[in-house]
């Protein structure tokens, strides 16, 4: 029987839809949730910058860690896109994609007003 840590790392607990994008000629893409790290990465930039999140990083961060090919489950970009898609890309577009990706990591307003708040009550 697998040990309980084995089964945690193993567990896929994440959360992710499909979305078409009509103007890449209607490709459909899956938008997966952040990791812990990725998730952290957002909030200790937003720290950094009196709770304002860089909207480069931010696009950044949801593009290459948050956009799967639903077939393959490939990341569809990596670092070495961002600069293209940023510069040649619609910005409505790659806030549309960047809003589902918020979604997905439960990074709603009301997520985010309730992070890092005390959640030892919650805790046997």
């Amino acid at each position: 029987m697998p040990s309980i840590r084995d089964r945690i790392k193993n567990a896929d607990d994440g959360t992710s839809t499909n979305i078409t994008i009509p103007e890449w000629d209607d490709v459909e893409v899956c938008v997966v949730s952040m990791s812990a790290g990725q998730r952290a990465q957002i909030f200790d930039a937003m720290q950094i910058n009196d709770g304002n999140m860089p909207l480069e990083l931010f696009w950044r961060v949801s593009l290459i860690s948050c956009v799967i090919d639903p077939e393959s489950g490939e990341r569809v970009f990596s670092e070495d896109d961002a600069d293209w898609l940023l510069a040649d890309k619609s910005a409505d577009v790659i806030q549309r994609i960047s809003e589902v990706c918020l979604q997905v990591s439960g990074m709603t307003d009301d997520a985010i007003d309730t992070a890092g708040k005390d959640s030892s009550a919650s805790a046997k």
